[in-house]
């Protein structure tokens, strides 16, 4: 377990690290309002910093390394997740946020915790236009994409 958390602090530095190379060209805030690389800025420092945490907590540990499991029923969970995300991602652009999300929180509710079908869909309708109203309404966050282009 050691190595693994090692790896992935270091991978999880590199990555935030891309961040915020990435974000340094973005425009910067104006009149007070927050640009575009606020956010991602923000979210990357707080990686940078869970992965030290990690990475000191593993270095400083007494513990022998242990051996993980790369194949078990949960394992298989956690890939079918990960690659669940991965298609969402790449269907945000043409499906639109409010749609991909739609369907991915239906899927992920219905998956998770084993609620009734119409009960995933409710939630997943409300979180979905909850967020939505959020960044387009509240933080101005322009989300003109999709097949629900509003």
């Amino acid at each position: 377990m050691k190595k693994t958390n090692i790896a992935f602090s270091v991978i999880s530095v590199a990555f935030a690290a891309a961040i915020l190379i990435i974000t340094s060209s973005w425009p910067q805030s104006r009149n007070g309002v927050p640009g575009p690389a606020v956010f991602p800025r923000i979210i990357a420092c707080i990686i940078i910093c869970c992965a030290l945490v990690v990475l000191i907590r593993t270095l400083i540990s007494k513990e022998e390394d242990t051996t993980v499991e790369y194949t078990t029923r949960d394992s298989l969970r956690v890939y079918i997740t990960m690659a669940a995300l991965l298609v969402y991602f790449l269907l945000l652009k043409p499906l639109g946020f409010l749609i991909d999300t739609c369907v991915m929180l239906t899927c992920f509710f219905a998956w998770f915790s084993k609620k009734k079908l119409y009960i995933c869909v409710v939630i997943s309708l409300i979180s979905s236009l909850a967020i939505f109203l959020l960044f387009s309404k509240g933080l101005n966050v322009s989300m003109r994409f999709g097949l629900l282009y509003f």
